[in-house]
């Protein structure tokens, strides 16, 4: 054979054989950085990973954030605390592995909120623990967060006014067990405003209009309007949330468009599609612009909460646990006075209780005023020197069973008296009852009030109608107690 055709013969034997031996090195080195990777999130039980506390940072990291890019020495993480820079450090691995098979974008929800000691003392951190709804790629969302990212002082005004109602409210949705995306709807509403009035006269933080305050037993009156009382506007709103998502079969989505354009409108969008053969979920819907861009925006919104770092935005500490606390007032007293009682401004108190529309607004029996955590006590203090009552003499009182006394003795329905009937209790409507408003007076969820009933949770009920109040129905949080507790 000719010298040189050997060489050359030899010369393309040996590249290939290197390049397979490259080939398979390469394979070798993918693999062991994914069996690593994967250790990593999921948690290995050897005693290296548990003795190494920067791999235990880098599983933290990437269940957390789910972030796109490669570490940078010192990066601050979404929970606000920096990184320690080491100079001219090698990436390790982990880090590696995060560059070559995180998604180039991923908006993943984030984990399952922990029980116990895990739970964060930050809110935001609280919130991302919680979000449940699913996160995807669409251009109306993108054009949603670029908002916030192209206005950066609109996203700080939001933070300002929620820092004082924001944990509360979270708070009460935890409690329910709800996707924590919820708490956020009020910055899609009001923007946490919650004197903000809309030209379709809609009110309060949840922006809810005078017919579905109504409807959902919402006082309103010269002096009082329970669209804009923070916890009572809360409650019915969650509740209207949990109803409409019954009502679709447990999709939010679809619950939230409801929300915001009726139920009605949304059915016969999806009436529409199904007879035009057509998907019949959320995004594929027509409905009308300000919908459409609805549920986007609040997902644009938990974007934000879960990676503000790629919006240039700094999250505000602000702690998990509410600043402020409800008090109930068992008797009749203006807001001034309740001022004075607290040792507090009336604007100060006023903000706290925008329901009470005048600092000589009444207080309605059993009234629940919220008050800065450390004022509380001062509070109960003045109304314990006014009627003599000690507080667990007054939180144990039975004011409902004093006013059913006195509508019974003025000979009218005795609404809150229930009459025993086997293992159910039957409620007789009073005057201004709302299915909603009984669903709260007993606790039960409307739907299952509605369904013992064979009526639709918009029926509107007569004075002297009996409802069968089901046993053993799943329970709604009451206002009453801890945290959220208080009547509306």
């Amino acid at each position: 054979m000719n010298p040189v055709s050997q060489r050359k013969s030899d010369d393309v034997a040996g590249a290939r054989q290197r390049k397979d031996v490259t080939y398979f090195a390469r394979a070798a080195l993918v693999t062991f950085a994914t069996l690593k990777m994967a250790c990593l999130v999921v948690g290995c039980s050897s005693q290296e990973h548990r003795s190494d506390p920067s791999a235990g940072a880098a599983a933290r990291e990437l269940t957390e954030t789910g972030k796109s890019r490669g570490w940078l020495d010192g990066e601050e993480s979404l929970s606000g605390s920096p990184r320690p820079a080491t100079a001219g450090a090698a990436p390790s691995l982990a880090q590696l592995a995060g560059q070559w098979f995180m998604p180039s974008r991923d908006f993943a929800p984030a984990a399952s909120p922990s029980s116990g000691s895990d739970q964060s003392d930050d809110v935001w951190a609280r919130l991302r623990q919680g979000f449940q709804l699913d996160d995807r790629e669409d251009r109306r969302i993108d054009k949603a967060a670029g908002v916030y990212k192209d206005r950066p002082e609109a996203w700080a005004r939001i933070e300002d006014r929620a820092r004082r109602f924001l944990p509360l409210i979270v708070k009460e949705v935890e409690q329910r067990r709800l996707p924590l995306e919820l708490a956020l709807v009020p910055v899609i509403e009001s923007t946490f405003d919650p004197t903000a009035v809309s030209p379709g006269k809609a009110a309060g933080l949840w922006q809810i209009i005078p017919s579905t305050a109504k409807t959902l037993g919402l006082q309103r009156n010269g002096h009082y309007d329970g669209r804009r009382d923070v916890l009572a506007a809360t409650g019915a709103a969650l509740d209207y949330l949990q109803t409409l998502a019954a009502e679709f079969d447990g999709n939010w989505e679809l619950a939230l468009a409801s929300y915001n354009a009726g139920s009605g409108t949304v059915r016969r969008a999806m009436a529409r599609n199904r007879e035009s053969g057509k998907p019949t979920d959320y995004w594929s819907l027509d409905l009308p612009a300000e919908t459409e861009a609805y549920v986007p925006r609040l997902l644009a919104t938990a974007r934000v909460v879960k990676h503000p770092r790629s919006f240039g935005l700094q999250l505000a500490d602000l702690p998990a646990e509410p600043e402020v606390t409800p008090v109930q007032v068992a008797e009749q007293i203006d807001l001034s006075l309740a001022a004075k009682l607290a040792q507090m401004s009336i604007s100060e108190l006023k903000d706290l209780n925008p329901g009470l529309m005048s600092a000589r607004s009444q207080l309605p029996s059993q009234q629940t005023l919220l008050v800065p955590v450390e004022k509380a006590p001062t509070l109960l203090a003045g109304l314990d020197k006014r009627s003599g009552q000690t507080p667990s003499e007054r939180l144990a009182g039975t004011p409902a069973s004093a006013a059913a006394e006195s509508e019974v003795k003025a000979g009218k329905p005795d609404r809150k008296t229930v009459a025993a009937s086997g293992t159910d209790t039957t409620h007789v409507v009073g005057k201004g009852d709302s299915l909603w408003a009984v669903a709260r007076l007993h606790s039960v969820e409307v739907a299952d009030l509605a369904k013992a009933n064979r009526i639709r949770p918009d029926t509107p009920l007569r004075e002297g109608q009996r409802l069968t109040i089901p046993a053993g129905a799943p329970r709604t949080s009451q206002v009453l107690g801890e945290g959220f507790d208080g009547g509306g």
